[in-house]
């Protein structure tokens, strides 16, 4: 969506435009006594507040389920957990991971009977900017 906007500015003033939803930032100026207008456009590249990891691991024989247990770096103890994942599935996106933060996961897998047993061993998880 394209929006047009008029301004009328008076000799030596200025106008600064800043819009939130692009990363653009524009600085408009009238020089006194001017009838020429300046403008400068300054491309802004807004890096991502959030990154995603992918954990994965090899399928263990009769697992009813997975537990993906992770915590950042210096835990620890394991802070998040996504439970409860399908014996079908051997990868999990975890999404709204903080930017710049590393991370490590161990997956357990739980058999019919309720039991839990860790099964991946801890690993770095890695991460990607989320878009």
């Amino acid at each position: 969506m394209n929006t047009l906007v008029k301004w009328s500015l008076s000799a030596g003033t200025f106008l600064t435009l800043s819009l939130s939803t692009a990363p653009i930032v524009s600085a408009v100026y009238m020089a006194p006594g001017n009838t020429t207008m300046m403008m400068t456009t300054t491309m802004m590249a807004k890096a991502p507040l959030y990154s995603w990891g992918k954990a994965t691991w090899s399928a263990a024989p009769g697992a009813k389920y997975y537990n993906v247990y992770y915590k950042e770096s210096g835990d620890k103890m394991f802070t998040h957990a996504v439970r409860r994942v399908p014996a079908n599935m051997t990868s999990y996106d975890i999404k709204f991971l903080k930017r710049g933060v590393t991370y490590w996961y161990n997956v357990s897998a739980v058999d019919w009977s309720g039991k839990e047993y860790w099964w991946a061993g801890l690993k770095k998880l890695p991460s990607w900017p989320m878009k």
